[in-house]
């Protein structure tokens, strides 16, 4: 394994990608505007000019909104409460390595945190209904540039202790070594098909490398 820790850590977690099976997740995503009489191209369009209209960020109702605008016919509203319904069974995304892992460092007196980027709405629903929300001592939903942020105020009230910081994402894995260098820094790659970070201190597939 690349880490082993015997004392008292914090680990501040990512939750898509890491414990949470987006890849999977977006593709049921996906289908429930199929099943609406999106196809996939106007799907592609209008998610697109919903993380424009967001600078860069998704949220689910702005999504819904130019839908509504663009396809008079689509039946926008149901197909919000399909979505929500999907977000209501995140529990079956999470990965079962992750589950492991968290109920193993909440027993071992760890402190948990998850700082994750999106929807402050949609996210929220996704992570409340995964059934993790009890391993964790806070989360924190903001966007991708405020991880760094996020993680320094955080710091403020946790003092200074040893930090493990996992991530998928190069680019917010490097932004945090840059800011935060004591911080240890794990780049999750779940598949060979991830970015690499050029200065992640380690590179682990699955939580099973953690122990």
């Amino acid at each position: 394994c690349y880490f082993s820790f015997f004392t008292s850590m914090i680990y501040i977690l990512d939750f898509d990608g890491v414990v949470f099976d987006d890849q999977r997740f977006k593709k049921d995503f996906r289908r429930v505007f199929t099943d609406h009489g999106i196809t996939h191209e106007a799907y592609e369009n209008t998610y697109h000019d919903a993380k424009e209209a967001r600078k860069g960020t998704y949220e689910l109702d702005t999504h819904l909104k130019i839908i509504a605008a663009e396809y008079l016919t689509i039946d926008h509203k149901a197909l919000r409460k399909n979505i929500m319904a999907l977000a209501a069974h995140s529990r079956r995304y999470i990965f079962a390595d992750a589950k492991t892992f968290l109920a193993d460092a909440q027993k071992k007196r760890h402190m948990l945190f998850l700082v994750s980027a999106g929807d402050s709405v949609f996210q929220k629903e996704k992570i409340n209904a995964s059934g993790i929300s009890s391993f964790f001592d806070d989360i924190a939903i903001t966007n991708v540039s405020q991880k760094s942020f996020v993680i320094d105020e955080m710091k403020k009230n946790i003092g200074a202790r040893e930090i493990v910081f996992i991530d998928d994402n190069k680019e917010v894995l490097d932004d945090i070594k840059k800011h935060h260098p004591s911080i240890k820094t794990v780049q999750m790659a779940r598949t060979n098909r991830t970015p690499r970070s050029a200065s992640a201190d380690a590179y682990i597939k699955s939580f099973s490398e953690i122990n």
